[in-house]
């Protein structure tokens, strides 16, 4: 039970120190894709709806 316990609470205070900050762009998606493309990385598209 200590040893779950123990795991937790490092889990709970080792996840926010590596989790990385959110980078906005402000572009068109091909301008984004291009970024993406030089530096290796994927695009995450978030959008909301309520209608």
């Amino acid at each position: 039970m200590k040893k779950a316990l123990f795991f937790m609470l490092v889990i709970l205070f080792a996840v926010p120190a590596i989790a990385q900050e959110s980078v906005w762009f402000d572009g068109t998606y091909e301008q984004a894709q291009a970024a993406a493309d030089r530096e290796n990385k994927l695009i995450l598209v978030d959008f909301y709806s309520d209608g």
